[in-house]
């Protein structure tokens, strides 16, 4: 009768491989989405920004959740989850997502070396001014300017009202009187 036996050199070599595929899981438990599922995701966001516009909170919520089944690496899904959380003044929650959002934006315009791509710098100056904005409405005023100023200095920023009218804001604020 023949024992298989693992040399202990086989053994070792069987250790590392299982080590290193327990190290890199995410990727390899995870895969990258297919094109069909980014594009589910994407429409599906863009289902949760419609919600949006019309006020419906919950609707664009569920819309992006289910978003979530198909890609969870958008940038856009995760800005659309932190403005829903932070209408229902769950700053705590806005707080986490636009970490998670700004990541993934960071992450994505570091991996594609596209000169100008206008609707993804659109998107990181409007994710930019949002979470300024929870920033400020929460009293972390130098916090929220400088990342105002920040979407202040991407080509979409510049002469956007918007960020023009936050900046604004901050300047306002600096140069205020102190009370009396």
């Amino acid at each position: 009768m023949l024992r298989h036996t693992l040399y202990p050199s086989a053994r070792h070599a069987l250790c590392w491989i299982l080590c290193l595929l327990s190290c890199s899981g995410c990727t390899l438990f995870h895969p990258a989405p297919s094109p069909a599922a980014s594009t589910a995701a994407q429409a599906w966001i863009a289902v949760g920004q419609e919600y949006l516009v019309e006020g419906d909170i919950s609707g664009a919520r569920q819309a992006f959740d289910h978003a979530r089944r198909f890609d969870e690496a958008q940038p856009t899904l995760w800005h659309g989850l932190a403005l829903c959380a932070q209408l229902e003044h769950n700053g705590p929650l806005a707080h986490e997502r636009y970490q998670r959002a700004l990541a993934l934006a960071e992450q994505r315009a570091g991996d594609t070396h596209e000169a100008d791509d206008s609707d993804r710098d659109r998107e990181y100056v409007a994710l930019l001014n949002n979470h300024a904005r929870l920033l400020y409405d929460e009293g972390a005023i130098r916090e929220a300017c400088a990342e105002f100023d920040r979407a202040a200095r991407y080509p979409a920023g510049i002469g956007n009202p918007i960020t023009a009218q936050n900046l604004t804001l901050c300047h306002t604020i600096s140069v205020a009187p102190s009370p009396l």
